[in-house]
């Protein structure tokens, strides 16, 4: 009949050629070929597809392949710039945006402060060695600081928006 041993096999197991099978483990033949086409196999349906479909699915696929694996390659290629990125943080190598932002803004805080409190620490001792008065001079000084300062407000800040409100704008 052209059947194959495991397809036999199964149906015996399943009980549907069970009444084919003799004590001695034979078969009945005959039993068999009538109870196989009674029920036959069920074969799977298939689509013939013209040549020119199936061309264009592999193309497809292709595509569809190669998209997902320029996909795989950009997150391996962030990964992997990320993690080096961390490596160099942990070497020290390297300083992040926002640790230098906080040391830019600390440090004109710092220049700032000092160039406010100059006219007050060496005034009366540059009064004293010119020989005039100190209340004036100290006026004269923080005057023309505070002016120099407020000039100074132009100048563009490293790591900063033009439009951070850190840096006292609107």
């Amino acid at each position: 009949m052209g059947v194959a041993d495991n397809a036999v096999r199964s149906r015996i197991r399943s009980g549907r050629l069970a009444e084919a099978v003799y004590d001695d483990g034979s078969l009945n033949e005959e039993l068999a070929t009538r109870l196989w086409k009674r029920e036959p196999p069920k074969e799977r349906k298939r689509r013939l597809v013209p040549p020119s479909e199936r061309t264009a699915r592999i193309a497809d696929e292709a595509n569809d392949a190669a998209g997902e694996f320029e996909l795989k390659l950009q997150r391996m290629r962030v990964a992997l710039e990320k993690e080096t990125l961390e490596l160099e943080k942990l070497k020290r190598s390297t300083v992040d945006r926002e640790e230098v932002r906080r040391a830019a803004r600390a440090f004109g805080r710092a220049h700032r402060d000092q160039m406010l409190n100059f006219a007050n620490r060496f005034g009366p001792g540059i009064a004293a060695a010119a020989g005039c008065d100190a209340a004036t001079l100290i006026g004269l000084i923080d005057a023309r600081m505070r002016d120099a300062l407020l000039e100074s407000v132009g100048i563009p800040v490293p790591f900063h928006e033009p439009d951070d409100p850190a840096l006292g704008g609107e």
